[in-house]
């Protein structure tokens, strides 16, 4: 993971944790893929997925979970959950969009709930 991305992961913990998320894992990693973090907020299980940029021009960090980076943190979260025996347990995909100025100084963090479902 690059400089930019470490920083961003890091950010968004401290933001999630500040707004009531438990922090399950960090980078689960298969090789089909990864998910940046699992937390849980009251009874529901969260698999979050963290854009960081140092500019917009183009696109809003959070923009880059298209739909193939959907599926793929779908397949990951169902072995997740079938790994850990909560077959029915309620949950959802979230993401948090981070943009920095080029020295790593926090630009703008948004917390997107319920970003997208499958």
């Amino acid at each position: 993971m690059n400089k930019i991305g470490h920083t961003g992961e890091k950010i968004a913990v401290k933001y999630l944790k500040k707004h009531g998320y438990k922090i399950i894992e960090r980078n689960f990693k298969l090789k089909c893929g990864e998910i940046d973090i699992v937390a849980k907020q009251g009874e529901c299980i969260c698999f979050i997925e963290v854009k960081t940029r140092t500019s917009n021009s183009f696109a809003e960090p959070y923009e880059a979970v298209d739909y193939k980076k959907q599926k793929k943190l779908y397949r990951l979260a169902e072995i997740w959950l079938s790994m850990h025996k909560l077959h029915n347990a309620l949950c959802r995909f979230d993401i948090v969009s981070v943009l920095l100025k080029e020295n790593c100084v926090i630009c703008e963090i948004k917390l997107i709930k319920d970003a997208f479902w499958l």
